[in-house]
């Protein structure tokens, strides 16, 4: 995850709920506890508390605040919400949440490649390259940009049914000697 660690203000954190095509739906102004452990090559998290009700008064959008939402910690990144944990102890309703920056998103989806020779990416010729399958299986996701020396450069493995994140992690960055860097905001 991309993140400007020069910018980080935990006393003034600013958390949007987001649908999952970036539709803003509420400032979550409620959540407090909130904690992020930025990586930089890794997936980052979040996690916050928010109350149900406030001097008496419910949460807006509170039972908005599910699982597969976008937590747009503002200026920072974005995250992927996992199913909140809610506590009530008969006087107080309150959801712990927990959210994994965007590229988590690679998690869920799978990919399978024959054994074979691959280009890791050519933009004169893109189709058959592995960053091509990767952006096949996940739409909404770019190439921001490859270094140059990457570019028509070949390796030789087979992939079965395993997920693209760890697939990225674990395969193409070792065989390309290369680094992805996730952007949660441009995708």
């Amino acid at each position: 995850m991309v993140i400007d660690f020069s910018a980080l203000d935990f006393n003034n954190a600013i958390l949007v709920l987001r649908n999952l095509d970036g539709t803003a739906i509420q400032t979550l102004g409620y959540a407090n506890k909130i904690k992020i452990n930025p990586l930089y090559n890794e997936i980052s998290e979040l996690t916050f508390e928010i109350p149900s009700k406030v001097d008496g008064i419910n949460t807006p959008n509170y039972d908005k605040i599910v699982g597969l939402r976008i937590i747009d910690y503002l200026g920072i990144g974005q995250f992927i919400l996992k199913n909140p944990i809610i506590t009530n102890d008969g006087i107080k309703e309150i959801k712990s949440c927990k959210a994994y920056s965007l590229e988590f998103e690679f998690t869920y989806k799978k990919i399978s490649l024959a054994s074979s020779t691959y280009c890791l990416w050519n933009p004169a010729s893109p189709n058959g390259s592995i960053v091509q399958y990767i952006l096949d299986i996940l739409p909404n996701w770019s190439l921001g940009g490859c270094d140059a020396s990457l570019i028509g450069k070949y390796r030789t493995f087979s992939i079965n049914d395993e997920n693209v994140y760890n697939f990225i992690k674990s395969t193409v960055q070792d065989k390309y000697s290369c680094i992805f860097t996730f952007d949660t905001y441009n995708r």
